[in-house]
């Protein structure tokens, strides 16, 4: 919808703002997981005679969720105004004439998975598995006992450091990220946020040294902010703008091939003209 709302020229002001919901759930999220957790436990003056926050205390933390997104997905089905000016009704997508009607205009896959897309979802696919990778470690590293190789912190401390880092990723992008882009262009942006990467994970087994040598001082915090600040790399490679630039590709590609269909349909219904291939 992005694309229809503004210009090509504005976009990567967009693709620096668009990581603002991502920034939002990245810093409450992991507060009200750390915070919330146990809550019979950790606040007995409020949640000790709830039996069930004692059986299950990590409902807390996963139902404010549910009930954020379920207030979303109402608001965005009531307020969010329609960029198609005559859309089609989700029902016609279901009837047997629509399925069969896509099946005869459908153009093949290997048209579609041209250099430039397979090269996108690549990029994106590789950045994506090293995001995943680095949010799955990080919060097993920081609640792993220093004798099992992490930091051993306890889940509100844990809650602070990843809400300070989605906090600092999400600005670092909205403020910077088009003046990067703009300065070094697509590629150059891409590699820099991927060689960012490297620090990031070597900051671990770092971070696991520095507190069996000297326990918790100033420098075991240095290296762990260093961390957070490192991992707005790959934020410049990795975020909600890389669907957007994909997506772009993959409708241009579809939109191309189904004029091409539509121009030799038409040339096949006019057998006085030959077809006179483009060659722009």
């Amino acid at each position: 919808m992005l694309p229809e709302l503004t210009s090509a020229e504005n976009l990567p002001v967009i693709w620096g703002c668009m990581p603002l919901s991502w920034t939002i759930g990245s810093t409450v999220g992991p507060v009200v997981g750390g915070y919330l957790s146990r809550p019979a436990e950790r606040y007995p003056r409020v949640f000790g005679d709830f039996k069930f926050l004692k059986t299950y205390p990590y409902f807390l933390p996963c139902a404010i969720p549910s009930v954020f997104s379920a207030v979303a997905w109402v608001a965005v089905f009531y307020l969010l105004k329609e960029t198609v000016k005559s859309p089609v009704p989700i029902r016609h997508f279901f009837t047997a004439e629509y399925q069969q009607g896509e099946i005869s205009r459908t153009t093949p896959l290997r048209h579609v998975l041209n250099s430039r897309v397979i090269m996108s979802v690549g990029n994106y696919a590789f950045i994506a598995l090293i995001e995943m990778a680095y949010r799955a470690i990080q919060p097993l590293f920081l609640a792993t006992p220093i004798d099992f190789g992490g930091l051993g912190l306890p889940p509100p401390t844990i809650g602070n450091i990843l809400s300070a880092g989605g906090a600092l990723t999400g600005v670092s992008q909205i403020l910077f990220f088009p003046t990067i882009h703009r300065r070094l262009g697509d590629k150059a942006t891409f590699v820099k946020g991927l060689a960012s990467t490297l620090p990031l994970f070597l900051l671990f087994p770092i971070a696991h040294l520095l507190v069996v040598t000297y326990s918790f001082n100033w420098l075991l915090w240095m290296v762990i902010a260093l961390q957070s600040i490192t991992s707005f790399g790959y934020g410049l490679s990795y975020g909600k703008h890389r669907d957007l630039i994909i997506w772009l590709d993959l409708k241009l590609n579809f939109a191309s091939f189904l004029r091409r269909d539509t121009r030799l349909e038409s040339n096949d219904n006019k057998p006085n003209e030959g077809y006179r291939p483009d060659v722009r």
